[in-house]
C-alpha cells in the first residue's frame, strides 16, 4: 500500500469524523511517508487501525506497539513534570511530541524511510 484514500477508509468503516478529517488534511489522498504520518497523528487522526491492518501487508505491529508505549512513558513523565511546573505550553509541547513519536513508531513499523 502506497496511499491511503477516502474511498479505502469508506470501504473498511472508517468512522465519518475520521474520514472528514482526513479530507480536510489531506484531501482525497495521503501518500504513506513519514511526514504524512506523523501529520496525521498531530491532528488526531487514528493510526492504530492501519498499523492493525498492515500486519496483513507485513507490517511489524510489534515495533508500533514498542513505539507508543516508549512515547506514552514520555507523555505522562513530562506531563508529571510540566504539573509541578504549572506551565500549559510546556503540556501542548508533550502532547504534541507525544503525537509526533506515534506518527514515526507506525513509519518505522511500515519500514518508511
Amino acid at each position: 500500500m502506497k496511499a491511503v484514500t477516502v474511498r479505502y477508509l469508506r470501504a473498511r468503516g472508517a468512522c465519518a469524523d475520521q474520514v472528514d478529517l482526513f479530507i480536510k488534511t489531506f484531501g482525497k489522498k495521503a501518500e504513506l511517508t513519514r511526514g504524512n504520518l506523523v501529520k496525521a497523528a498531530l491532528v488526531d487522526l487514528d493510526l492504530q487501525w492501519l498499523a492493525i491492518w498492515g500486519q496483513h501487508s507485513g507490517v511489524r505491529y510489534h515495533i508500533f506497539e514498542r513505539g507508543c508505549a516508549q512515547a506514552r512513558y514520555a507523555r505522562d513523565y513530562a506531563r508529571a513534570w510540566v504539573h509541578t511546573q504549572s506551565d500549559p505550553d510546556m503540556m501542548v509541547t508533550a502532547d504534541r511530541n507525544y503525537a509526533k513519536a506515534v506518527g514515526n513508531a507506525l513509519a518505522d513499523a511500515w519500514g518508511l524511510p
